[in-house]
């Protein structure tokens, strides 16, 4: 996922460059890239660390993308914004900390503080992108922002942990959940939640 994300923040320069957006937002995107790149690199050394084997990425392709106008593409932009960065870099960065605390093995500490870290930094350059987004665009572009933020999902379940493994020994290399086997009011899921429409206009409502 790390290493997919790399492609995904190198692609979004390109987009905010085409539809003219300052080159401080197209610039934090490629900054955001390499400190994926950074994270993809550390994981891969953790997973060959815990297999004995010297693990390698793929090769990721650029997405093709068809041709659309300058306010179609302000309104994706704008929801892969809010869905993409605010929200699930968000939550990453919650759940990346969290897990952090409890992990005892230093490698996967440090590289967990280093992923909470940039992906909180990303959930802001993603805010930054949805509210440049707004500003540029037209009401249908804050009407896709809402209908998106009205989808968000509220709930969602947990990872399964692997049957009999120690799970003190997991959560010491940072395997654990951190907000429970479902998340609901007052978890960290829920914060990041209402952190996540609070950032979208409050002048129109849309239901899932």
């Amino acid at each position: 996922m790390e290493h997919a994300s790399v492609v995904a923040f190198h692609d979004l320069a390109r987009r905010l460059t085409a539809v003219g957006a300052p080159a401080a937002l197209a610039d934090s995107a490629i900054r955001a890239a390499n400190q994926e790149a950074d994270h993809a690199q550390r994981c891969f050394d953790l997973a060959g660390r815990y297999l004995g084997q010297n693990l390698l990425p793929g090769r990721l392709l650029r997405p093709i993308r068809l041709p659309r106008s300058r306010e179609t593409e302000l309104a994706r932009l704008a929801v892969e914004a809010l869905r993409d960065g605010v929200f699930n870099e968000g939550y990453a960065a919650w759940l990346a900390a969290g897990r952090a605390e409890r992990a005892t093995d230093a490698r996967a500490r440090d590289t967990l503080l280093v992923i909470a870290r940039d992906e909180a930094e990303h959930a802001e350059v993603s805010a930054a992108v949805l509210a440049w987004c707004l500003a540029q665009g037209d009401a249908d572009v804050v009407t896709a922002v809402v209908a998106a933020a009205a989808c968000l999902p509220t709930m969602v379940t947990s990872c399964e942990m692997p049957a009999g493994v120690d799970a003190t020994a997991l959560a010491g290399h940072g395997l654990f959940d951190p907000d429970g086997a479902r998340y609901g009011n007052g978890s960290g899921y829920a914060s990041v939640l209402a952190a996540t429409r609070a950032a979208i206009p409050q002048t129109a409502t849309s239901s899932c």
